[in-house]
């Protein structure tokens, strides 16, 4: 076909629709006319109600359904819906608004007459008898609709008010009615109080005591007289659980048999008061039944609920899973912190220990103090800040009753912020069960009628007396009040720190120290601290001169002597000179203070300047030789893994001393094993590493480290390298380091 030929027939077309419109519509009858609208009308349907007289869902006051004889009452209440009849049970708002705008809303699209013109009778219909009838009740009117039988293409017979005629209209109510049902227009959460709301909530486990929550304001209580104090996270918890709970399905409304649900003695029952508002009468109680297992599983239970002296109407099942909240142990409602206050609201601690007692005062500025008996000497204020906040925030591990009170071992009482009377509590030994697997304190804060277990450590500090507060700021210097340091360490080893005239340079023994060593150093001792006072019994036995090391400190621009202070390396134990009271460092601290200040460097060379490494151990002798080009042989044989010779030659060519060792110490000359370094220009170092580290070592040092003597120092290296070393000597081959 050409391109003329579609052209021609596409305008044939165009001018027969014209004539149809403009000839055969024109003429068109009425009787055609409104057959046509007819016709329309079935297909689309028109408001059964007219918009202008229709009344909205929150119109309604009162729903009556009547299906099989049975009728059901719902009732405004409020904003929501309850149904009345034959049980009172909370209503979906909307669920039911939906109800009452699908009945407001049908569309019609035929109205018949009974009986007539091929029409069904009310009998065909299902209208003399109807499958079910509602009535919506508004202020002034009375809607009634009584629904048929069901109809192709989604539509359905009803009759409206008292009219004779049946109506075609689309069945959107008789899904909601007949097909979803009243079950499914009911609430499935419990309507249950908020946490604020709630004035009590009672607990009562079929297998164990009840348990009563209430609200205090404030706080909430285990008692009304608000002695045992409740956790509030877990306390919100269990109000939420109830909330939370989600009815699965209906199983039976106005039971005859409640022992079949096993709601004559329910698995648990749980009771929520709700507080009145605005001075009016508190609503009445909803109470929770829960009863026996709905499957064989025991994943849902049946459950009931009631508000007031209301009999139990409804069963239906709830998740198994869900109640799990809602049977908590007593203990894990109870609060576990033994305070629960603010740090800054404790003014003052009282302590009672076996032996003696004293107390903390708190100033307004903060600043703690003694209070009588004053032992005479400051109090920390970090040991006393920290230990009022530990106690301030201290949370049992768990609780235990009274009877396992073994011992007493002191008291406390603790002065509270807005509190008339301090808060005393009692601190003991608790029997030993097998469920403790931990030492453990039993905490009595009276007159609470239980006891909290706290891991002792968290109040050792308290009960060990008033030593363990006094000011443990041993020196309080700036760094750069400090111009020299004379240090003695055991064996008679004397080094000499001298601060340089351009500030923040030193010397050591008149050479240039190393200043990333010497400043750990100064700042160490510049803000000096004792890590714990140590009472007569706990100082270390006396020892000779000779076993302790020394330093002594000058500072100021007159250079005045500041401190000498005396260190037991092995025990951390201190004491200044001329001065009775002894004390501990943290072992942090006293390395940092006897660290090795002098030049460390024992061999700097470069790895490719190593020519031959001479290994003896006994009768044993290994040469390793490095060629200009890199490759290594053992005993004149390429190794399989040369990795183990490479590092050797690595840790040999950078050695440094940990710490230069006296004279006294050195080593027998067999001991160990000896390593001769030869280098590319022909000279050489001797070593000899021992392995061991010497008997009664009184200095810190690293676990690892070894005693060796390189080119006649006596000095203390790191252990890899001496472990490296007999590994190739067992095992040249495939020793790995």
């Amino acid at each position: 076909m050409n391109l003329k030929t579609t052209l021609f027939l596409l305008v044939m077309v165009a001018g027969v629709a014209g004539y149809v419109f403009f000839f055969e519509l024109k003429n068109e009858t009425t009787e055609q006319r409104e057959q046509r609208e007819a016709q329309s009308l079935r297909l689309e349907g028109s408001p059964l109600i007219d918009a202008d007289d229709r009344p909205e869902p929150a119109d309604v006051t009162r729903l009556e359904l009547v299906i099989d004889g049975n009728t059901t009452v719902i009732e405004r209440q409020g904003d929501g819906w309850q149904q009345t009849q034959p049980v009172t049970f909370p209503m979906q708002t909307f669920a039911v608004d939906r109800v009452c705008r699908e009945l407001f809303e049908l569309r019609l699209f035929e109205r018949l007459d009974p009986g007539n013109d091929g029409a069904p009778t009310h009998e065909v219909a299902r209208l003399a008898e109807p499958r079910a009838l509602l009535r919506l009740h508004t202020a002034d009117t009375t809607y009634q609709a009584a629904l048929g039988r069901r109809l192709p293409g989604d539509q359905a017979y009803l009759q409206l008010n008292d009219h004779d005629d049946i109506l075609v209209v689309d069945d959107d109510l008789h899904l909601a009615i007949l097909d979803e049902g009243v079950n499914n227009w009911r609430a499935t959460t419990l309507a249950a109080p908020t946490l604020a709301q709630t004035e009590s909530l009672q607990i009562i486990p079929a297998d164990s005591e009840p348990i009563t929550l209430h609200n205090l304001g404030e706080r909430w209580s285990l008692d009304e007289a608000g002695i045992q104090r409740a956790d509030q996270d877990a306390v919100r918890d269990a109000v939420a659980a109830l909330s939370r709970l989600r009815i699965e399905d209906f199983k039976a409304d106005r039971p005859e048999d409640l022992a079949r649900y096993g709601l004559d003695r329910p698995d648990l029952i749980v009771t929520s008061h709700r507080t009145a508002e605005d001075d009016t009468q508190p609503l009445p109680p909803l109470t929770l039944f829960v009863g026996g297992a709905a499957d064989m599983e025991t994943t849902q239970r049946f459950a009931a609920i009631t508000r007031g002296d209301q009999p139990i109407d409804v069963v239906f099942t709830l998740r198994e899973s869900d109640l799990t909240s809602l049977r908590p142990a007593v203990d894990d409602l109870r609060d576990k912190q033994v305070l629960a206050v603010e740090p800054a609201d404790i003014n003052a601690i009282r302590v009672q220990n076996r032996n003696t007692a004293f107390g903390l005062l708190r100033g307004a500025d903060g600043v703690y103090r003694f209070g009588a008996p004053d032992p005479g000497y400051r109090v920390d204020r970090i040991v006393a800040t920290d230990t009022t906040q530990q106690l301030a925030r201290l949370e049992a591990l768990g609780f235990a009753t009274l009877d396992r009170v073994k011992a007493e071992i002191g008291s406390l009482e603790v002065s509270i912020t807005g509190e008339e009377q301090p808060l005393r509590i009692r601190v003991c030994e608790p029997t030993v069960t097998e469920e403790d697997s931990e030492p453990r304190w039993l905490l009595i804060r009276e007159p609470e009628p239980f006891g909290y277990l706290v891991d002792p450590a968290q109040l050792e500090a308290l009960l060990a007396g008033p030593l363990a507060f006094k000011d443990r700021t041993l020196l309080a210097l700036e760094r750069e009040q400090i111009t020299q340091i004379e240090m003695r360490l055991p064996g008679r080893v004397l080094i000499d720190l001298l601060s340089g005239e351009q500030q923040g340079t030193w010397t050591v023994n008149d050479e240039p120290a190393d200043t990333q060593r010497i400043n750990p150093l100064i700042d160490t001792l510049a803000g000096l601290r004792a890590a714990h006072w140590l009472t007569k019994d706990e100082q270390p036995t006396p020892r000779l001169t000779g076993d302790l090391s020394t330093l002594t400190v000058w500072a100021g621009q007159e250079n005045q002597h500041a401190a000498r202070l005396l260190i037991d390396a092995p025990t951390n134990a201190g004491t200044f000179e001329g001065d009775d009271a002894w004390f501990t460092l943290d072992p942090d601290t006293t390395a940092a203070l006897l660290s090795e200040q002098r030049p460390a460097d024992l061999i700097v060379v470069s790895p490719s300047d190593i020519r031959t490494i001479t290994l003896s151990l006994a009768d044993t002798t290994l040469n390793l030789e490095r060629d200009p080009r890199g490759g290594i042989t053992i005993d004149g044989t390429e190794p399989d893994d040369p990795a183990p010779a490479v590092r050797l030659i690595d840790l040999l060519s950078q050695l440094r001393a940990e710490r230069l060792l006296a004279e006294t110490w050195t080593p027998e000359p067999d001991a160990g094993l000896r390593v001769t370094i030869t280098l590319a220009d022909n000279s050489t170092h001797e070593l000899q590493l021992t392995g061991i580290a010497p008997e009664g070592f009184l200095l810190p040092r690293n676990e690892r480290s070894v005693i060796a003597v390189v080119n006649n120092k006596t000095v203390l290296i790191d252990g890899e390298t001496f472990e490296t070393a007999v590994g190739l000597m067992t095992n040249p081959q495939t020793i790995t380091p």
